[in-house]
């Protein structure tokens, strides 16, 4: 509670504490001169001393209505202070929740960025992956351009040991022999240039698919990612939004609480102080009656006097059976 709630307290319980005591020192105040003038006109007319004896009773009962009305105040504020406290608790559970909702999508948010990060460690890994592929390409393609040069080679080779055959007839098989492997070493060079070849281009499509498999694999993964941190960061600003009304709820709840206790402590002390005037009132009233009866006994024994045409005074205690109470 602020400087300025407490001085606001203060005044409006000063006021009610100046207002319940003048308001107590003008009932006093008309109790009393109802008294003297009750037994004054209870001794020049009786029915007027009756009169003065209903006042007081309705002033009696309008103070009990009134202190039953400030029990009536007193329960309201303790139901009003019990439904705040409940609303209060709610709030504070609710201001519990966003907060672990908050921890929850911070923590779904780090997982998605080390996820990013591993997705993106992937793509550049199939990029390397394409680039050796092309690089075993080039590779691949200069062995094979270097066979097919020993090829042509065998070939002439060849082509001069059958040039030489009329001259060097010893050389011949000799010549024929190296004929032969070289055409075996052009035929297997041939044959492995095939193979080289079905194996170039089985590889090469296969490291395409891969790579663009690879390509795609990181597309979707990446576009899904990007997706979940979209809604991950939606879901964190939400409940930032919903700690923040929770907040704000619950500072207006306590600010409400606050002032529904002062109420209460405020209705407490009305309750105690009408209890503390109402049973002033009701020994001033009870003795009030008591001179009325006595009064009215007085006025009773000098009209039977009048009528009786006695002028001793009498006993007190004479008569007594002929006197009626109000």
């Amino acid at each position: 509670m602020n400087d300025s709630t407490r001085r606001t307290g203060a005044r409006t319980g000063s006021k009610n504490a100046d207002l319940a005591t003048n308001q107590r020192s003008a009932l006093e105040a008309q109790l009393k001169k109802a008294q003297e003038e009750k037994a004054q006109l209870a001794q020049q007319n009786t029915d007027l001393g009756s009169g003065q004896r209903s006042a007081l009773e309705t002033q009696l009962k309008k103070a009990q209505e009134e202190a039953q009305l400030a029990q009536q105040n007193t329960d309201l504020a303790t139901s009003q202070r019990s439904k705040l406290e409940i609303q209060l608790k709610k709030a504070e559970e609710k201001a519990q929740l966003a907060q672990q909702n908050a921890d929850l999508a911070t923590s779904q948010r780090s997982a998605l960025e080390t996820q990013l990060k591993k997705a993106q460690e992937e793509a550049q890994l199939a990029q390397r992956n394409a680039d050796l592929a092309s690089s075993q390409r080039s590779t691949l393609e200069t062995q094979l351009k270097k066979a097919q040069e020993q090829a042509q080679l065998a070939q002439r080779n060849a082509d001069l040991a059958s040039s030489q055959r009329s001259t060097l007839e010893t050389q011949l098989k000799k010549a024929e022999e190296k004929e032969q492997l070289a055409q075996q070493n052009a035929d297997l060079a041939a044959s492995q240039r095939g193979a080289l070849e079905t194996q170039l281009k089985k590889a090469q499509e296969e490291k395409a698919q891969l790579a663009q498999q690879n390509t795609n694999l990181a597309a979707i993964q990446r576009s899904a990612l990007q997706t979940q941190l979209k809604k991950a960061e939606e879901k964190a600003q939400l409940a930032q939004q919903n700690a923040d009304l929770a907040a704000g709820q619950r500072s207006a709840l306590e600010t409400q609480l606050k002032k529904a206790e002062e109420k209460a402590q405020l209705a407490q002390q009305n309750a105690d102080l009408a209890t503390s005037q109402r049973s002033a009132l009701e020994t001033q009233l009870k003795k009030a009656q008591e001179d009325t009866r006595q009064a009215q006994k007085h006025a009773d024994l000098a009209a039977n006097q009048l009528k009786s045409g006695q002028t001793q005074p009498l006993n007190p205690g004479q008569n007594s059976e002929s006197v009626t109470s109000p």
